[in-house]
C-alpha cells in the first residue's frame, strides 16, 4: 500500500504524519516491537492511523452491492463485502521512525484464513469452468467450516444458557439483543490478560477450568465460523488497544494475535486520534452498520489497554427460506404493553415443514444459504399468556437453539441411520409435527447498546473489576488496572432477501495511578413479543434476541 491508498483508506490527516514507510510482510502475527527510547515506556511507538480494511465502505449510508455488483444484495445489510480477504489488515503500513506528530501504530497484526470469491455463472464462458469453480469452492469453504477441532462446542452452549436469562430479560418493552459469540470472545482475550482469581473467575462463567484449553476452543470457534467469500458473511474480528505509557508482555499480544486473530495497536491514550481508530476499526469490522453506537466509544487518558471483537454477519434465505416481497403487507403488532403498531408483515408459504413446540412456545427454522456452513434463524413465538422471560430460561428452548433443526425433526431417521436413541438428536424433548406452513415475520431493524459491567460482576466476574483485587500481571507489569466498562452494540436486521446482523463489544481496562396426505395448515403470526436466534456454523448461537417492537 502507498502512502496515497493510505491516506485514501484513513480519511484526511496531516500530510505531514505520512512518511516513507514499509509494507509490513505476511505472516500468522507480524509484530513490530521497537527498542525503548525511555526508561519508563517498553514501547515507544508512532505512526499513522492505521485501520482494519474490510468490509470497507467509505460512503455515509451508501447503497449494498451485491457480489455481482447489482446493489440488490440486501437494503439492511449498509457494507460492501470484500470477496477475497486475508486479514483485517491488509497491506497494513508500519512506520519504523517516531514521529512527533503520528498517533496510533500497529504493533502486530493476525492473518485471516485466505477465502475465494463465490463463483458467479455470469463470469464463465461455459457452464463447465463454472461447476468446476463452485467444486473448488465448496472445498474451500467445507475446509474451513470443518477446521473447529473435536468437541470445540462443549461448554459454550452452557454459556449460552447461562447468559440468555442475565442478557436478555428486562423490565420494559424495549427491544433487545446481543452476542453470545462476540460476548465470549471478549472473555476470552479478557481471560489471556488477566491471572490468578481474576481469571479463574472469568473461566468460570466461560464454563473452563483450564485457560489453554479455552484458547483452543475459541480458535476453533473462530475458524469454524469465519466465512468471507462475498456471498455469505461471518466475520469476527479481534483487536487489543494499548497505551503508550506501560510496557507490555509480548508473549501475551503474540498469544491474542495467533488464537484470537486479534490485531495490536498502541498509542495515546485520551487522545482524539486514538479514539477514533478505535471507533474506525469498530466501524470497518461491523460493516458500518453500528457507526451512530460506535461514536460513543470514547477512550480515557487513564486507559491502560482495551479490548475489541466484532461479528459482522450476513446472509441470504436459502431455496425454501425466502420471503416473496410481493406479499409484503401492513398489518398488526400488539407490543407487550398491549398497545398496536402497524409493522410490514412479510410472508412465505412451505407445502410440508416442521413445526417445533416446547412447554410454553412455537418454533420455526428458516435456513440461511450458507453451502457448507450450517447456518439459520429461529424465530420462537410464546404460547399466549406466556412472557418471553419466561421461554427464555425454559431449558428446552435453550436447549433448543444449538441443535440442529432437521435432526429435532427427523430424530427417528437419524437415530436409525446413526445407531443412537432418538433422544440423541432431540436432547430437548421438543415435539414437532409437519404442517403447510404459512409464515408471517414482521421486517425488523433493532439496535441495541448498553454497557453490561454490572451484568459481569452479576455472573461472577467481581476480582477483575475491582482495582484493589484485580490482577492483570500477564498483560503488564504495571499495577492498579482494572475492568471499568463493558460497551456493547448490536444491530439486527431482516428483510425478504436475508438477515443482517453486527455487533462490537469494547472492555476497557484503566488504571489508577416424501408423504402423501395432505398436511394440516399452520399459520405461524409473529404479532406480539417474539425471540429470534440467529446461528452459525454446527449450530452456535450467534445472536439472540427479543423484538418487543419492531419499528423502534
Amino acid at each position: 500500500m502507498n502512502e496515497k491508498e493510505l491516506f485514501e483508506a484513513i480519511g484526511e490527516i496531516d500530510e505531514n504524519t505520512l512518511s516513507e514507510s514499509d509494507t509490513v510482510s505476511k505472516k500468522t502475527f507480524r509484530p513490530k516491537w521497537l527498542a525503548a527510547t525511555a526508561a519508563a515506556a517498553a514501547i515507544c511507538i508512532a505512526a499513522v492511523n492505521i485501520i482494519p480494511r474490510f468490509p470497507v465502505e467509505t460512503a455515509e449510508d451508501s447503497a449494498v452491492q451485491s457480489t455481482d455488483g447489482s446493489n440488490d444484495h440486501s437494503p439492511v445489510q449498509d457494507t460492501i463485502v470484500d470477496t477475497i480477504t486475508d486479514s483485517p489488515l491488509t497491506d497494513a503500513v508500519v512506520q519504523d521512525a517516531p514521529t512527533d506528530k503520528a498517533d496510533v501504530m500497529l504493533l502486530g497484526e493476525a492473518v485471516y484464513p485466505k477465502m475465494s470469491a463465490y463463483p458467479l455463472e455470469a463470469d464463465y464462458d461455459n457452464s463447465n469452468d463454472y461447476y468446476y469453480a463452485m467444486d473448488k469452492h465448496q472445498d474451500i469453504l467445507k475446509a474451513q467450516a470443518n477446521s473447529g477441532a473435536e468437541g470445540y462446542t462443549e461448554g459454550y452452549n452452557e454459556f449460552c444458557a447461562a447468559t440468555m436469562t442475565e442478557f436478555l430479560t428486562t423490565d420494559d418493552d424495549k427491544n433487545i439483543v446481543y452476542s453470545p459469540l462476540n460476548l465470549y470472545m471478549s472473555l476470552g482475550m479478557l481471560a489471556e490478560v488477566t491471572g490468578g482469581e481474576s481469571r479463574k473467575q472469568v473461566l468460570d462463567v466461560l464454563g473452563e477450568g483450564n485457560n489453554e484449553v479455552l484458547r483452543e476452543k475459541v480458535h476453533s470457534l473462530w475458524n469454524s465460523n469465519y466465512c468471507n467469500d462475498g456471498h455469505y458473511t461471518s466475520i469476527l474480528s479481534n483487536s487489543i488497544w494499548l497505551s503508550n505509557r506501560f510496557g507490555f508482555n509480548e508473549s501475551t499480544i503474540n498469544t491474542l494475535a495467533e488464537k484470537y486473530y486479534a490485531c495490536s495497536f498502541s498509542g495515546e491514550a485520551g487522545s482524539d486520534s486514538f479514539s477514533e481508530a478505535l471507533r474506525r476499526w469498530l466501524n470497518t469490522s461491523t460493516g458500518n452498520l453500528l457507526k451512530n453506537e460506535s461514536k460513543k466509544i470514547q477512550l480515557s487518558e487513564d486507559t491502560a489497554a482495551a479490548l475489541a471483537s466484532t461479528v459482522n454477519f450476513y446472509g441470504q434465505w436459502d431455496y425454501k427460506s425466502g420471503f416473496n416481497d410481493k406479499f409484503t403487507e401492513p398489518d398488526i403488532f400488539t407490543t407487550a404493553s398491549g398497545e398496536e403498531i402497524t409493522v410490514d408483515f412479510m410472508y412465505k408459504w412451505q407445502f410440508y415443514e416442521p413445526i417445533f413446540m416446547g412447554k410454553n412456545f412455537t418454533a420455526v427454522s428458516s435456513g440461511i444459504d450458507s453451502e457448507e456452513y450450517n447456518a439459520g434463524m429461529w424465530f420462537i413465538l410464546p404460547n399466549e399468556g406466556v412472557s418471553v422471560d419466561e421461554v427464555i430460561a425454559s431449558a428446552d428452548m435453550q436447549t433448543m437453539i444449538c441443535s440442529d433443526p432437521n435432526e429435532i425433526a427427523y430424530a427417528e431417521i437419524y437415530a436409525n441411520n446413526n445407531n443412537k436413541p432418538v433422544g440423541y438428536y432431540n436432547p430437548a424433548g421438543i415435539t414437532t409435527e409437519l404442517k403447510e406452513l404459512h409464515t408471517y415475520a414482521p421486517k425488523f431493524d433493532i439496535t441495541y447498546q448498553t454497557d453490561f459491567i454490572e451484568k459481569l460482576t452479576e455472573l461472577g466476574i467481581t476480582n477483575a473489576t475491582d482495582p484493589e483485587k484485580s490482577d492483570f500481571s500477564p498483560l503488564t507489569e504495571e499495577t492498579g488496572l482494572f475492568l471499568s466498562k463493558a460497551e456493547q452494540a448490536v444491530r439486527v436486521a431482516i428483510d425478504e432477501k436475508g438477515v443482517s446482523a453486527a455487533s462490537f463489544v469494547v472492555l476497557e481496562i484503566p488504571a489508577t495511578g416424501g408423504y402423501t396426505e395432505q398436511p394440516e395448515v399452520y399459520n405461524f403470526i409473529l404479532d406480539r413479543p417474539f425471540i429470534f436466534c440467529i446461528t452459525g456454523n454446527d449450530n452456535i448461537p450467534l445472536f439472540i434476541g427479543v423484538v418487543n417492537n419492531p419499528t423502534e
